[in-house]
């Protein structure tokens, strides 16, 4: 799904050509500086491809409570990107209803579970409109 709808960057070594860059910047103060990138060079009518032939196992979180924070900061944050940019309105809307279909996450076992919880916490703190920065 990723490869057609670019709708978060996950930490991915990024190569960008020097003109786009210079475009992008400055970067604001965001949590997750790499979809504001990703955000803003698709805003600017750039293409972005994932490399899938090079990839990196990271291990993030050890526990579900670990992992609902992170899944919390890392929403939170693209959220912030997106009130910095202007993506596709497929991107935009997918981040209106993501609320919506976390619940079926749960499906997915206790990572599911967290990822629910994470998600719901960050519409939480969107609402209250308190800083990712913080995290």
């Amino acid at each position: 799904m990723r490869k057609k709808l670019h709708i978060a960057a996950s930490g991915e070594l990024m190569l960008i050509r020097k003109e786009i860059f210079e475009r992008v910047l400055p970067l604001p103060a965001c949590v997750v500086e790499d979809s504001y990138i990703l955000f803003k060079t698709l805003e600017l009518g750039y293409q972005a491809n994932f490399c899938t032939s090079a990839y990196v196992t990271t291990e993030r979180t050890h526990n579900a409570k670990e992992e609902a924070a992170y899944k919390n900061r890392t929403t939170l944050g693209i959220y912030q990107a997106l009130d910095h940019t202007k993506p596709s309105i497929v991107i935009r809307v997918f981040y209106v209803i993501l609320p919506l279909l976390a619940p079926m996450l749960c499906l997915a076992g206790k990572d599911g579970q967290s990822w629910t919880k994470g998600i719901n916490r960050a519409l939480k703190d969107r609402l209250m409109k308190r800083n990712p920065s913080k995290f």
